[in-house]
């Protein structure tokens, strides 16, 4: 059985000057999102169409993976498609179907990094990672454990998003973490877009839901566990009075129980909305630990971080 060959490391695709991200920022330019969007999804674009890391002559051919991605994406398959792009010199499989819109990019590349072989998916992400940070303009998205996350507020993604994140996995807390993931990734071109916005609060209503459930052993709605919640964790005083005000804000957009419908939230209410449970999760994440785990729970988030994992692998079709 013939072994595929380790993908060859794409040549620095910015040569030795400048990229237009290094122009933007020592010149003090500025571009807009779209401008930025459609330089990084042509940069990764450009790598996986065109470099010999992802072709036929290195052992593996991006357009296997052409079949899964249509479908992953809910695209019909078309080879007439394909063969009419061969044809006529357009390229592959793979070109017909890698999308042009910047959100259906992101979730192209999640996906192909988590079907590609371990080596080329290791070229992807640092594909994406080289990207990310010579990239002429804020995209609003950081590359985390081979997926996109939001990055409006880099100094609270960390501690309020990946980390409670990874602490309620670790607290076999998997009813609240599936939804405060979808809630976190729910903010990801929430800026222009309501419906993600009304996501993101309910995701992390239902999460912080999940957790209180987990905690107080019952499975009461979060309004109902409010007071036995907060008597098991510990956050500060404050706090208390402002899980009141998310649980009164927050119920409509999870149970729809208001007298009219919830109003379209700012983009600052649904990121505050999901930061805010991220604090509460965290405390949930401590008192579901083991006795001898949660004393030490605050001085691992800072000294070590959860192993990397990678997604399983779809079958290459």
């Amino acid at each position: 059985m013939q072994q595929t060959r380790r993908p060859r490391r794409p040549a620095n695709s910015a040569g030795r000057g400048s990229t237009l991200g290094d122009m933007v920022r020592r010149f003090g330019l500025s571009m807009k999102d779209k401008g930025a969007r459609t330089w990084f999804r042509n940069r990764i674009a450009n790598q996986l169409l065109h470099s010999q890391a992802f072709s036929s002559r290195s052992g593996f051919d991006i357009d296997d993976y052409a079949f899964g991605l249509a479908t992953h994406l809910g695209v019909a398959f078309s080879p007439r498609a394909v063969s009419a792009a061969s044809i006529v010199g357009e390229g592959g499989a793979m070109s017909v179907y890698l999308p042009t819109s910047f959100w259906e990019f992101l979730s192209a590349v999640e996906y192909l990094t988590g079907a590609f072989p371990a080596a080329y998916a290791s070229v992807l992400s640092e594909l994406v990672e080289d990207a990310l940070v010579n990239a002429p303009g804020p995209l609003g998205v950081r590359w985390d454990k081979d997926r996109f996350m939001p990055s409006a507020a880099p100094e609270l993604d960390r501690p309020l998003g990946a980390e409670p994140l990874e602490w309620l996995e670790n607290a076999k807390l998997n009813g609240a973490a599936r939804p405060f993931d979808l809630a976190l990734r729910s903010l990801i071109g929430a800026e222009n877009a309501p419906p993600k916005r009304r996501e993101a609060i309910k995701y992390a209503y239902e999460a912080l839901e999940a957790a209180a459930q987990a905690v107080c052993g019952n499975k009461r709605d979060l309004s109902g566990n409010r007071e036995s919640f907060l008597s098991r964790v510990e956050v500060l005083p404050a706090l208390r009075s402002g899980l009141d005000e998310f649980i009164k804000f927050a119920n409509p957009y999870r149970h729809g129980q208001h007298p009219e419908p919830a109003p379209d939230p700012s983009y600052a209410w649904a990121e505050g909305s999901v930061y805010l449970c991220g604090i509460f999760l965290r405390a949930a994440s401590i008192q579901m630990r083991a006795p001898e785990d949660a004393g030490q729970a605050g001085a691992e988030a800072d000294s070590t971080r959860a192993p990397r994992s990678r997604p399983t692998r779809a079958v290459k079709r």
